[in-house]
């Protein structure tokens, strides 16, 4: 799972997690298995401050 982080111009965070699509050979086995991905989680948006988090991105 990878979670998007974005800053919005009123100083929330959008959290987006998402989990990574699988792969042709990956999506094979699965079905071979029966066994299927989990739905993408909804997004989460945070009312805080994200200067720390911007100052600790590599921009």
């Amino acid at each position: 799972m990878v979670d998007v982080r974005v800053p919005t111009t009123d100083g929330r965070l959008l959290i987006l997690p998402r989990y990574t699509q699988p792969e042709k050979d990956h999506q094979m086995l699965l079905h071979e298995l029966h066994l299927q991905l989990p739905a993408q989680p909804p997004p989460r948006i945070l009312q805080q401050e994200i200067e720390s988090v911007v100052e600790g991105a590599n921009l």
